[in-house]
């Protein structure tokens, strides 16, 4: 094995070595950026129950209203002031 092939190798594993280092340190600063964001979107939810203002609807509570938006029960009042704006823009 010549010394300039064994040089290489050394480089190689070498940058290698850094580069899982880097990664691996990488992986635990997202990790944190996430956990402080949950944090702070929960803490955001206190201060609005606390100051009075109510919580943003759960994701059950939003499925549980698709049904009916999608049936379009709930989208006839605007079809019908649709119909009438654009009358009197016309008329």
């Amino acid at each position: 094995m010549s010394l300039s092939s064994r040089k290489q190798r050394i480089f190689r594993a070498e940058r290698n070595l850094y580069l899982a280092g880097f990664c691996f340190a990488l992986i635990f600063i997202i990790r944190r950026l996430f956990q402080l964001a949950a944090q702070n979107a929960d803490l955001v939810d206190e201060i609005k129950v606390a100051s009075g203002r109510t919580r943003p609807p759960t994701a059950s509570q939003l499925s549980s209203s698709v049904p009916a938006a999608i049936s379009g029960t709930e989208t006839a009042p605007v079809r019908g002031n649709l119909a009438m704006n654009s009358a009197s823009r016309q008329g």
